[in-house]
């Protein structure tokens, strides 16, 4: 078969040569129309593991190191539902990228998703372009590629392909046919269009589902799809006493007290003999016996990927800095120390470094804060006092209706959904709304009908600015359109629940059959790292009624005042509303 030097030569001799040697490389090629979808997987597997080991190298221009032993029963893994709830740069995105190639590389099709359009581009720039152009065996591929193209979002390699798509683009999860479908960083994915994945894979004969990514919170996203997995920890044996664990900085390395809600009291390193100015690494210890223990143990017979819950489909992979040779525990000890009383290091030291979800006070509802803000009333059929809306469009009009029986208080006179304008039209009359705000998008046409059948200066509809910071919110009363950063409105909605400022019915957790509370906690806030820096952002999900909680707040401040963003939260002075 011809080698890509036999190639280059066979160009410079003149185009029969070329044509002859394209002939020798096609005819040399397994007949991929031929095979079955389980020869199709065992193929990847096959080439998956010749890529990692053989040919692969990262953007670097380095071979992949599997000295952690942990690593390569991953790469041997054929599940056909994998999570990897991982911690940062311990070489699971070289894993994604060689799964993807030696996928396409046998003749499937692979749906690689990631969480906007423009980390897509990033991402495909730096991390797929670079090996294949550095690889020959990739150019080799991409050569014999069924198919030309080759763009930041499709790649042909063989007689399979490659589609790298950014979640917020919701057209491409209904366009496109897949085998194999990889969710890269879930939790920063738009959680609303991610579940439209498993329709990729209607077709397939064989189809794969693999989600990694740093975890944040618990029960969301990554952390919520390991807990429903096998659940797999890297563990380690107790030279000493025989006890299998798995390395946990908190119980391992330090020793801690921890209040009544979980939260980190005192601590203290357990090697007390550790200074930083010694040459050795700090020690881990068993946290039965307390013996010094290996935490980079390789002997297979004291370590090992053992499943908490067994039997289960779905395969876990739960991934620690501490589980890698190419970190040290003193460098990791320093990063607990920096983000020791800063409650957004300590969440960036937890998910990104340790692979554990941690959620800062404030950046997620639970039912317990909700709770918190019932009061002893039932919601009324109608108000003659002055109200506030707000509507979240999508199928049904999900709506939330307020009063203020307080100053900087919102009591709930409605929580519901509504089938269309018309029941709104109705309700507004009933419940005197003089303020309303809406979602512009994506039904511009419904929303702007809605407006302009009420009187002027009543309705608002809300957009979200693409630019990732707003400084202050725009109302323009021509077009009858106020702008506002999703992020700030957000948090103040969310400081009105935490303050208890948002009063709601004693019944609140059954409104609308329970659906009400769970839409109410889907938006995690999350920090989000990129080229221009770091900001905070709200998860997307279906959380309908949160927004129409949003909506309901913004239009509580808008009466004619302008609303500024200050130090991240919001001030204004409310008037009366226009009308």
């Amino acid at each position: 078969m011809a080698t890509p030097q036999q190639l280059e030569q066979a160009r410079a001799a003149g185009l029969e040569e070329l044509d002859r040697a394209e002939e020798e490389i096609r005819g040399a090629m397994p007949q991929m129309e031929r095979l079955t979808e389980s020869e199709r997987t065992a193929r990847s597997l096959t080439t998956r593991l010749d890529f990692a080991r053989n040919h692969h190298l990262n953007t670097k221009g380095q071979p992949l190191d599997f000295s952690d032993p942990w690593l390569l029963p991953i790469y041997r893994d054929q599940s056909p539902l994998k999570v990897l709830r991982k911690c940062v740069q311990v070489g699971i995105s070289e894993y994604l990228i060689v799964y993807t190639l030696a996928d396409a590389a046998a003749g499937r099709t692979v749906f690689y998703v990631l969480p906007t359009y423009s980390v897509r581009n990033r991402f495909v720039a730096t991390r797929v372009d670079r090996p294949l152009v550095m690889v020959p065996r990739y150019r080799q591929l991409m050569f014999e590629a069924v198919g030309d193209s080759d763009s930041r979002m499709l790649k042909h390699l063989s007689r399979g392909a490659a589609y790298f798509v950014g979640s917020n683009t919701p057209n491409e999860f209904i366009e496109i046919a897949a085998e194999t479908a990889i969710v890269d960083e879930l939790d920063r994915c738009d959680q609303e269009n991610i579940v439209m994945v498993p329709d990729r894979l209607q077709a397939a004969g064989a189809p794969v589902t693999i989600l990694s990514g740093n975890p944040t919170h618990t029960e969301f996203g990554i952390s919520d799809a390991y807990e429903k997995s096998d659940q797999r920890e890297w563990r380690i044996k107790c030279p000493s006493c025989n006890a299998w664990q798995r390395m946990d900085f908190f119980a391992n390395v330090l020793r801690v007290e921890r209040d009544d809600k979980g939260e980190i009291r005192s601590s203290e390193l357990i090697d007390s003999a550790w200074r930083e100015t010694a040459e050795r690494d700090v020690r881990c210890y068993c946290n039965r016996c307390g013996s010094v223990i290996d935490r980079l143990e390789a002997d297979p017979k004291r370590s090992c990927w053992i499943a908490a819950q067994p039997g289960r489909d779905t395969t876990g992979w739960t991934i620690s800095r501490l589980m890698s040779a190419r970190t040290t525990v003193r460098s990791l000890y320093a990063a607990w120390l920096d983000a020791d009383g800063d409650p957004t290091k300590m969440a960036r030291f937890i998910n990104n470094l340790l692979g554990e979800p941690y959620s800062p006070p404030g950046s997620a509802l639970t039912d317990e804060i909700l709770n918190a803000c019932r009061r002893d009333y039932a919601m009324p059929q109608s108000s003659t006092s002055p109200c506030t809306m707000g509507i979240d469009v999508g199928k049904l009009w999900d709506v939330r209706i307020s009063d203020s029986p307080e100053p900087g208080v919102r009591r709930a006179l409605f929580i519901g959904r509504l089938n269309g304008p018309e029941p709104c039209r109705e309700l507004m009359r009933r419940y005197n709304v003089k303020c309303c705000v809406i979602d512009a998008r994506p039904e511009t046409r419904l929303a702007i009908q809605f407006q302009k059948e009420l009187p002027r200066g009543v309705v608002w509809r809300a957009e979200f600015p693409s630019q990732e910071t707003v400084k202050e919110v725009v109302k323009d009363a021509r077009e009858g359109i106020v702008k506002m950063d999703r992020t700030a409105i957000m948090d103040a909605a969310t400081a009105d629940i935490l303050q208890r400022a948002n009063w709601l019915p004693k019944d609140a957790a059954s409104l609308l059959k329970g659906e009400y509370y769970r839409q109410m906690k889907v938006p995690k806030r999350i920090l989000l790292e990129s080229e221009s820096g770091q900001r905070y952002v709200w998860t997307k999900g279906t959380d309908h009624q949160r927004l129409a909680d949003v909506y309901d707040k913004l239009a509580s401040v808008i009466g004619g005042s302008a609303l500024r963003v200050v130090s991240g939260s919001l001030t204004a002075t409310v008037p009366a509303p226009e009308n």
